[in-house]
């Protein structure tokens, strides 16, 4: 689908939500809060005791992501392990540089190109006022040598 359509599609559908949606209500009513709620369902305390029992006791920590590759089938050693945890992210950086440089040199092909074809417009409508064209074989010739 190309962008005209795209385009088109997208603010048909701003148009129907707009019709369906309507206009803005009052403000409702103010909610209760989650100490209330919690009162509502049994909770017997202050906020202040409420606040307190929300935080539990220390779970146990995780596993490294060493012991995770471990149980995954890794079977280097933990230094081993970092080591190609590093060079992994120095290969990632050097990718990212490489895509970056090869962006930059796809920008520059393409404004060479397009210089050039510029260029070789101009040529050509400079060798048309003169009466001559670029023959096959890459010589000048002139308008009525063509035929």
């Amino acid at each position: 689908m190309d962008k005209f359509h795209m385009e088109e599609k997208r603010d048909s559908f701003a148009a129907f939500k707009n019709i369906i949606r309507g206009e803005p209500g009052p403000p409702g009513p103010q909610g209760k809060s989650a100490y209330e709620v919690a009162v509502d369902n049994g909770f017997a305390g202050t906020e202040a005791e409420w606040l307190a029992s929300l935080k539990g006791e220390r779970g146990d920590p995780g596993k490294s992501a060493y012991e995770q590759a471990v149980e995954g089938g890794y079977t280097g050693t933990e230094e081993q392990f970092k080591q190609e945890l590093a060079t992994i992210r120095e290969s990632a950086e050097a990718a990212e540089e490489a895509a970056e440089a090869a962006a930059e040199s796809a920008n520059e092909a393409e404004t060479a190109k397009k210089k050039a074809e510029a260029a070789q417009s101009e040529t050509e409508k400079l060798l048309a006022n003169l009466g001559l064209y670029v023959g096959p074989d890459g010589g000048l010739c002139e308008y009525d040598e063509r035929s």
